[in-house]
């Protein structure tokens, strides 16, 4: 290989490295991207969401209530079964 050769080869490996070392951070090169423009910070209460509106829930059951709906759908169920075994027994 002739020195004009390494000279060249060398040239080039230098492009290479200073042409990857501006994507790596600041440097002359990243001036040349696209420039990221310095926007406030602004609080996120200061826009109405956009999302899912707030839902009304009903409010959750004390032990009380827990029992008095349990009850109540064991006796519903108890009369669906003994309206479904006299229909069987009916024949409808």
């Amino acid at each position: 290989m002739t020195a004009s050769g390494r000279s060249v080869r060398a040239l080039g490996l230098l492009a290479l490295v200073l042409t990857l070392g501006g994507c790596a951070g600041d440097s002359p090169f990243a001036a040349l991207g696209p420039r990221i423009p310095d926007v406030p910070k602004v609080d996120a209460a200061a826009y109405l969401s956009v999302g899912a509106p707030d839902v009304k829930r009903p409010p959750t059951l004390n032990a009380a209530d827990q029992a008095k709906l349990e009850k109540d759908l064991e006796a519903l169920s108890k009369d669906n079964g003994k309206a479904l075994e006299a229909a069987i027994e009916k024949g409808t």
